[in-house]
C-alpha cells in the first residue's frame, strides 16, 4: 500500500498469517503486532507531513478472551447439570 502524498510503502510481510492464536503468541506475535502498529502509524504520520517521526509501541502481556463463547459454554454446562447456576452468575456478574 503506497501513500499518494509520499513515498512510504507499508510492509506486507508483517502479516502473521493463519497461525492459531496460541502459536502466534508463542512465536513472538506481540513483536509482529508492535511492528505492524508502528508501521501503520509511521505511514499515517508520513502522509500528514511528518516523515521522520519516531514511533514506539509497547504491548504488555495481553490475553484475548471471547467472553461470549465462554458464557455460552458455561450456560450449556449449567443446562446439562455440570455446573451450578450460582457459579455462572458469580463468574460473569460478580
Amino acid at each position: 500500500m503506497r501513500c499518494s502524498a509520499c513515498s512510504w510503502t507499508m510492509c506486507a510481510s508483517l502479516t502473521p498469517g493463519r497461525l492459531p492464536l496460541r502459536a502466534f503468541h508463542e512465536e513472538g506475535g506481540q513483536g509482529v503486532i508492535s511492528a505492524a502498529i508502528s508501521s501503520i502509524c509511521r505511514a499515517a504520520l508520513a502522509c500528514m507531513g511528518y516523515p521522520d517521526a519516531s514511533v514506539s509501541v509497547d504491548l504488555d502481556d495481553f490475553i484475548i478472551a471471547d467472553t461470549d463463547s465462554d458464557k455460552s459454554q458455561m450456560l450449556a454446562e449449567v443446562s446439562a447439570g455440570l455446573v451450578l447456576g450460582w457459579m455462572y452468575l458469580q463468574r460473569f456478574y460478580g
